[in-house]
């Protein structure tokens, strides 16, 4: 999360120096440069930098700085992908090598054909992420009826650290049913303060123009997060800065000019309540953590000759990556049957799984499996690598008796207190 903080700040830098009346063509060069050296930085730069600030370019400089400003952008962010393709990527320099290089965070995400229902469901999705951003929602898991809801909106596994959470907590939890109203009840006042719900409008026609661009800034954010990652609350980080300045200009500023800071005041102080008592003072244990559950064992135990497989669990790998001497790998959840069969009872013997996510792809992980047994090591897994249903190639009746064979010859080591069990997984020496 480290990254969102700057890159916004380069965000923010460049549009304050783009918002000058008047400018050279040399200054339009020189800013595109660096909106290009911003999307090396972090690649969603390119949202704003070069779809929506171009506008105020051309509304402010003209089409030939505007033209200028984008062809600087563009060659500063090639030339940056080039030196590092160059530097770290084995293959030839070729049209289809540069492009894979390019597109090889793009499997992170699986986006589902677009459908009304998954419409609804992105923006239900995004609501929620956006508004934990905002204020804290890690009470909500707490209650059970709420943890059903976003547990069908979610998936069954992609909210055991929140619910974990809420439940350690426990009474804790109440405390937010008295701040949520508090921050509800501010929130509104500000507005009235504002004069909204009536649209402030702008008299100025170059604030309009800024307010275009911000408004477009944050509409072509939200689309993007919303098809790619709408639950992705880190995701939504970015979006705040342009809701922030909009906010600012529709909301903050006449509601100073008409009664000073006392109801922004208000509204920060709800939630700095809010989030403290709702949020922060919640995580303020490491027993609270249940990544942190998971992966403990293994980070202390895990040899360097030994290689953890994860399936499908990006917090525990990366934890696991930095404190675990042992090599990390990370795989989907329906290559975990055919990692456990391959392994375990040598097939399909052509069996094949490939290693998954931004910090692991790129490695088949039976073959680094067999090396790390080659040279006196163990292949870790958690229990849910035996849990997996049939994978396409290995449709077959006795497949649950063959998983439960694998399970068995393998030798557990440690259980954790959510109650997942660490295994050593048994490896068929004289498989192919």
């Amino acid at each position: 999360g480290d990254v969102y903080a700057p890159a916004m700040c380069m965000c923010a830098a460049l549009l304050h120096a783009l918002l000058a009346p008047k400018a050279s063509l040399w200054r339009a060069a020189g800013l595109g440069a660096l909106g290009g050296a911003a999307v090396l930085f972090y690649q969603p730069n390119a949202i704003p930098l070069f779809l929506a600030f171009p506008l105020l370019v051309v509304w402010r400089w003209g089409w030939r700085a505007a033209l200028v400003y984008a062809a600087a952008g563009a060659a500063a962010g090639l030339a940056g992908y080039l030196a590092a393709f160059v530097v770290y990527w084995p293959d030839p320099l070729a049209l289809r090598s540069f492009l894979a290089f390019l597109a090889q965070r793009s499997q992170e995400f699986v986006v589902p054909p677009l459908s009304p229902r998954v419409v609804v469901s992105s923006v239900a999705k995004s609501a929620i992420a956006l508004g934990h951003d905002l204020a804290s929602t890690n009470w909500a898991f707490g209650f059970s009826p709420l943890e059903a809801l976003a547990r069908e909106l979610f998936g069954d596994h992609e909210l055991d650290e929140e619910v974990y959470l809420a439940r350690y907590a426990g009474g804790w939890i109440y405390a937010s049913l008295l701040t949520l109203p508090l921050v509800a009840l501010t929130a509104w006042r500000l507005l009235r303060s504002a004069g909204l719900p009536a649209w402030p409008g702008a008299a100025d026609p170059k604030k309009r123009q800024a307010m275009a661009a911000l408004a477009l800034w944050a509409v072509l954010t939200a689309l993007v997060i919303g098809r790619l990652n709408p639950s992705g609350t880190e995701a939504w980080i970015v979006f705040l800065l342009p809701m922030m300045l909009l906010a600012g200009v529709l909301v903050l500023q006449p509601s100073y000019q008409r009664h000073g800071v006392a109801p922004a005041l208000a509204l920060v102080l709800a939630l700095a309540a809010h989030n403290t008592l709702g949020g922060m003072w919640l995580v303020r244990e490491q027993a609270s953590d249940l990544i942190h559950l998971r992966s403990d064992w293994l980070a202390r135990n895990a040899q360097d000759t030994d290689l953890i497989v994860v399936v499908n669990d990006v917090q525990v790998a990366d934890r696991l990556r930095y404190h675990s001497r042992a090599e990390v790998t990370m795989i989907r959840s329906y290559h975990a049957t055919r990692l456990a069969l391959g392994l375990g009872l040598g097939r399909p013997p052509d069996a094949f799984v490939p290693s998954h996510g931004r910090e692991y792809a790129g490695n088949e992980v039976i073959a680094m499996a067999r090396r790390a047994v080659a040279h006196g090591g163990r292949v870790l897994v958690y229990g849910k690598l035996f849990e997996s249903g049939p994978v396409v190639g290995l449709e077959d009746p006795t497949l649950a008796t063959d998983l439960a064979t694998v399970q068995q010859r393998s030798v557990a080591l440690h259980r954790t207190l959510d109650g997942l069990t660490i295994y050593a997984l048994s490896v068929k020496k004289d498989a192919p």
